[in-house]
């Protein structure tokens, strides 16, 4: 099997499109990044904490590396979403989201 490339959600949206906001229907990669990162955002507002204080919650993650899944340019590794998950103490993986949408 050949190992795929990295999406990068913001450019599969195009050049100054809101890609949290996007449709990326029939890209399921795209589409699961957009839901993480808005579940990260919406969860982040709650809360009113910073890309600091998150990365500081979540054992060091860097700010730049949330700033970047945040906005598009990265999708999180398994271990970086455990961590944020942990120290927001809430579920951001979208798999329910993406069943109810079919």
């Amino acid at each position: 099997m050949s190992r795929r490339e990295a999406v990068k959600p913001a450019e599969v949206a195009g050049e100054g499109a809101d890609w949290l906001a996007a449709d990326f229907t029939g890209n399921v990669p795209a589409e699961y990044a957009r839901l993480f990162a808005k579940a990260l955002v919406d969860e982040m507002h709650r809360l009113d904490i910073g890309y600091r204080e998150l990365g500081k919650m979540a054992g060091g993650i860097s700010h730049s590396t949330i700033n970047g899944i945040i906005k598009g340019r990265t999708i999180p590794d398994l271990a970086t979403i455990a961590l944020l998950e942990k120290a927001l103490n809430k579920e951001l993986l979208p798999s329910q989201r993406l069943r109810k949408k079919r």
